[in-house]
């Protein structure tokens, strides 16, 4: 027998042992990239909409609600569906300057490479009203 025909096929043997862990690893990293664009985001989304929320208090020339803090939110995380934004606005007690307000940003994640596992990722910012 010679020695090429003895290793034969070995290669596709090789690559079937391979394949799946590569590719295992390249979706790993693709749920793991997106979570943490996903973090990042809701980060910056609700520190932009508690710095909104602190500016625009019931003092101010046009004190803002809820949903102007929402629109703030999901306008400053342009990469994110708005659909899979979840955007919560608390005054502590109310909208006057000296109170405190607190904004909670969640994110399901839109990309499900791994279909279970792939929790909702978020943030939260508190700020004093100045007006």
């Amino acid at each position: 027998m010679n020695r090429l025909g003895s290793e034969r096929g070995s290669a596709m043997v090789e690559v079937a042992f391979i394949l799946p862990i590569v590719v295992l690893f390249i979706f790993g990293l693709i749920q793991f990239s997106t979570s943490t664009f996903n973090l990042n985001s809701a980060a910056y989304g609700s520190t932009q909409g508690a710095r909104y929320a602190s500016v625009h208090g019931a003092n101010s020339a046009s004190p803002c609600s809820a949903a102007n803090v929402t629109a703030v939110v999901i306008a400053s995380m342009p990469g994110v569906p708005a659909g899979s934004v979840t955007v919560t606005t608390t005054w502590n007690p109310n909208n006057t300057p000296g109170n405190t307000v607190t904004v909670a940003v969640s994110i399901k994640p839109w990309i499900k490479v791994i279909p279970t596992g792939s929790p909702a990722v978020g943030a939260k910012t508190q700020m004093t009203i100045l007006q």
